[in-house]
C-alpha cells in the first residue's frame, strides 16, 4: 500500500474512507502501467524502429532501475550510452542505470527490431531521487518513433522533428506476450544466451536447454503444450507454423505439423484428440459427449494356441458367420447400454463394430 502510495504521487492523506483509498491507488496504478508500443499497429516482418523518451529529473539520483523487452530484439541507450540489449521477448533484460543520468534533461532511445509477426516494445525505468521520491517512467504513446536512425539518433540534442508518436498495442501483461517482466533477468550490453540456470525453479528441479528456436524459419513460438507421448508441441505466433519437438532419445527432433498459425486458433473447452474417425459415417461433432475409454480390442478374439475348423457344408459356414457377427453385435450393444456416444480404444476395431457403432451415432 506505502509503494502505491509513492507511485501515485498524491494527496491519499485526504482519503479517510478504504474505498477511497483503493480507488486512488488502484487508479494511479493503472495509469503508470508499460504499453506495448510500435511505430504502427501492424508491424512488418523484418523491421527496424527507432525510439525516443525526453525526461526531466529535478533531482539527484538515488536509485535507477530499466526494465525492458521486445518482440523480437533491442538496445537501448541512456543519454547516448547503450546500457541494455535483448534479444528474446521472452527473457525481459533489467539493468542499473543510475551512473548514465543527471538532474535536468535525459533521454531514453532504444533500437528494436521485429523478425516476423506482431512486434512490440515495452519498458519502465523506476527513478528514486535522494528525497527519496518514487517515479516511474513507461513506454506509452508519448515516446517518438521512426523507421530510421540518423547519425545521433540516441543523444538528447538530437533534432527529432518529423518524429512520430508511438502506436500503443497492448499493456503488460496482455496476450500473446503475458506480464514478461515478472521474471526478468540482469541484463547488459551485450546479447545474452538463453541460460538454464537463470531460470527460477522449485526445489528438486533442474532446468535443460534442449533446443534454441531458429526465429528466421520457425518463428517465436508462444502456445506450447505437451501430447500423451511425452512430445511437445508448439505454435509460432505468426505464420510459421506447428511444431511437435520429440525430447526422447540422444537428438531432438522437431518436425512442423500441418495446421494453420496460430491466429486461425481456437480456445475449446474440453479435449481435442488428434485422431480419425476410424468410420466415415461417423458422426464429426458430438454434443454433451459420454465417452467409453477402452483398452481391449473391439473384435473376435483370437484363440492363444492354433485350431483348425473343418467346414463340410455351406450352411455351417453360415452358422459360423452369423455367430461372429452376434458376438460383435453383442459388443456394441454393450457399450451403448453404458451410454457412450463416443469410444476411444486403446487397440483394434473390428469393421463390423465400427459399422454398427456408425449406424448408432457414437
Amino acid at each position: 500500500m506505502s509503494f502505491l502510495h509513492k507511485q501515485s504521487g498524491r494527496r491519499l492523506a485526504k482519503w479517510i474512507g478504504l474505498a477511497g483509498l483503493f480507488v486512488m491507488t488502484a487508479g494511479g496504478a493503472v495509469a503508470n502501467q508499460p504499453k506495448w508500443i510500435w511505430s504502427t499497429q501492424n508491424a512488418k516482418d523484418g523491421e527496424t524502429v527507432f525510439f525516443r523518451k525526453a525526461i526531466k529529473l529535478n533531482k539527484e539520483t538515488k536509485s535507477a532501475k530499466l526494465t525492458m523487452s521486445c518482440d523480437n530484439g533491442f538496445e537501448a541507450f541512456v543519454n547516448g550510452k547503450k546500457v541494455l540489449v535483448g534479444s528474446d521477448w521472452g527473457n525481459a533484460q533489467k539493468t542499473d542505470v543510475k551512473k548514465h543520468l543527471k538532474p535536468g534533461m535525459n533521454l531514453i532511445a532504444v533500437k528494436a527490431w521485429n523478425d516476423g509477426g506482431v512486434a512490440g516494445l515495452v519498458g519502465k525505468l523506476e527513478v528514486v531521487s535522494i528525497t527519496d521520491r518514487h517515479k516511474a517512467y513507461t513506454t506509452d504513446s508519448t515516446w517518438r518513433s521512426s523507421s530510421s536512425g540518423a547519425k545521433g539518433w540516441e543523444t538528447l540534442g538530437f533534432d527529432a522533428k518529423g518524429w512520430k508518436t508511438s502506436t500503443e498495442t497492448g499493456k503488460l501483461g496482455d496476450n500473446p506476450w503475458g506480464n514478461v517482466f515478472v521474471l526478468a533477468q540482469q541484463g547488459s550490453t551485450d546479447v545474452k544466451k538463453s541460460n538454464p540456470a537463470d531460470l527460477k525453479l522449485a526445489k528438486g528441479f533442474k532446468s535443460e536447454l534442449l533446443y534454441t528456436v531458429p526465429k528466421g524459419s520457425q518463428g517465436s513460438w508462444v502456445a506450447v503444450c505437451v501430447d500423451d507421448k511425452g512430445r511437445i508441441i508448439a505454435s509460432d505466433q505468426g505464420d510459421k507454423g506447428l511444431y511437435r519437438i520429440d525430447p526422447r532419445g540422444d537428438d531432438i527432433k522437431v518436425e512442423k505439423r500441418q495446421g494453420g498459425s496460430i491466429k486461425d486458433s481456437t480456445l475449446i473447452d474440453g479435449i481435442l484428440l488428434d485422431k480419425e474417425r476410424v468410420h466415415a459415417g461417423m458422426p464429426r461433432s458430438i454434443s454433451d459427449a459420454k465417452i467409453a475409454l477402452v483398452n481391449s480390442a473391439i473384435e473376435v478374439k483370437k484363440t492363444e494356441v492354433d485350431a483348425k475348423i473343418q467346414i463340410t457344408d455351406p450352411s455351417q459356414l453360415a452358422l459360423f458367420l452369423e455367430e461372429e457377427e452376434n458376438y460383435i453385435r453383442g459388443l456394441v450393444e454393450k457399450i451403448q447400454a453404458a451410454g457412450a456416444t463416443v469410444l476411444v480404444c486403446q487397440k483394434g476395431i473390428d469393421e463390423l463394430a465400427q459399422h454398427y457403432m456408425a449406424k448408432a451415432g457414437i
